[in-house]
């Protein structure tokens, strides 16, 4: 059966795999945004600003927030970026969310305004600001994992959380035998990955991991953005890796892309776009393009419109899609350098960690025109505190 088929395929097709999260924040501002890089290394965070027009960053503000060493805390900005979410388990606090307000420029400011005891092991914000879920872990009696899903009303003025009062889905693993409670490798977990563009449709997953094999479900729930509730769980894509063979599944507003990586050095792979119902449009192999097949992965735009693949010749070539004549079309000139995100308004191109001349590690940053494809390197960089900090994009308005 082939692996590039929609949900129920991935049951008997093990060799399938990592959400790249691609999903566009509301803009409804009155002001210039600011484009905003967060870099967390541990519990701090320092905050850029950066010119989407060429690149340059200026560092303006860095926290450390109070948690236990090797904590590792969540930072998740809101929609507008005026109040920052801090996941962490809090010490004697334990487990909650902790609200910082930021300054004109996107720092944050302690001390938090709002703290939330709850037992998270996931946070998202819609798109509009005004709706937010966590993942709480309850058990049933068969002791089989289980989640709960509970939404909270978001005041994006004042950035308080408020709980509803019940649950607004509780979620169980996929019956596969990988996700069964005789599995001795894992549990199964579960995450939420992200949103649609429009906020109504909450994208979440579970991932159930063998000995050396694991499985990504991914399923689509209808939200009622007044209440908070969701609607039954609608499978879509899959995902997952078997030994060295894997595949990567990108959900953005245009399409979701799914690329099989056949796991072996300059492997002919696969690339299967899907219209974002998870119907399939159009396969891409070498017979189309040859980047679809010799390449080693991709990465999507914010909008989904241009897909970048990591070449098996070296650096990172830039494609246009068309989703009504089915083709992938190459534009512009290469890039060096993989990618790690994107700028909320996708006019930045953040790569990844790069080793610079002096030993350390940088950012390259480019500049990225969404209509056309083009990029512009203007040889700009950003040091990172040490090899492991993590990026977080945001988008202040």
């Amino acid at each position: 059966m082939p692996r590039h088929l929609s949900f129920p395929a991935i049951i008997v097709a093990v060799c399938l795999l990592i959400p790249s999260t691609i999903f566009a924040q509301s803009q409804d501002q009155t002001t210039s945004p600011i484009d905003v890089l967060y870099l967390v290394t541990d519990n701090t965070i320092q905050t850029y600003n950066v010119d989407p027009g060429y690149g340059n960053a200026t560092l303006y503000g860095t926290l450390t927030v109070p948690a236990p060493a090797n904590s590792y805390p969540v930072f998740v900005p809101g929609a507008n970026d005026h109040y920052l979410y801090v996941l962490c388990e809090c010490g004697a606090e334990g487990m909650g969310l902790r609200v910082y307000p930021t300054d004109s420029k996107g720092a944050p400011q302690g001390p938090p305004i709002q703290t939330v005891k709850f037992p998270f092991s996931d946070f998202v914000i819609d798109p509009n600001g005004t709706l937010a879920y966590g993942v709480q872990t309850p058990q049933n009696s068969s002791q089989q994992p289980e989640f709960g899903i509970r939404a909270f009303a978001l005041n994006p003025k004042t950035g308080i959380l408020t709980a509803f009062p019940s649950l607004s889905a509780i979620t169980s693993p996929p019956t596969d035998s990988i996700c069964g409670s005789d599995n001795p490798f894992a549990d199964p977990s579960f995450s939420l990955i992200g949103f649609n563009r429009s906020g109504t449709q909450l994208i979440d997953g579970w991932r159930c991991s063998g000995y050396d094999d694991w499985v990504d479900y991914y399923y689509t729930q209808t939200v009622d953005q007044r209440t908070g509730a969701l609607g039954p769980d609608v499978p879509t894509i899959g995902a997952g890796s078997s030994e060295d063979e894997f595949n990567t599944v990108a959900f953005t507003p245009t399409a979701i892309l799914s690329f099989q990586n056949q796991g072996y050095e300059d492997s002919p792979n696969e690339l299967y776009v899907y219209w974002p119902n998870a119907t399939l449009n159009f396969p891409c192999t070498h017979t189309m393009l040859d980047l679809c097949s010799y390449s080693s992965g991709i990465a999507a735009d914010r909008t989904g419109k241009f897909i970048f693949f990591y070449s098996y010749a070296g650096g990172t070539e830039v494609t246009q899609l068309n989703m009504s004549e089915k083709t992938i079309e190459p534009v512009g000139i290469p890039m060096a350098d993989s990618i790690d995100s994107f700028s909320l308004d996708d006019l930045l191109i953040y790569g990844f960690r790069t080793l610079s001349w002096n030993g350390k590690y940088v950012i390259p940053v480019y500049a990225f025109d969404p209509n056309t494809g083009l990029i512009t390197d203007n040889n700009q960089t950003i040091a990172m505190p040490n090899e492991y900090s993590t990026l977080v994009p945001a988008l202040r308005y």
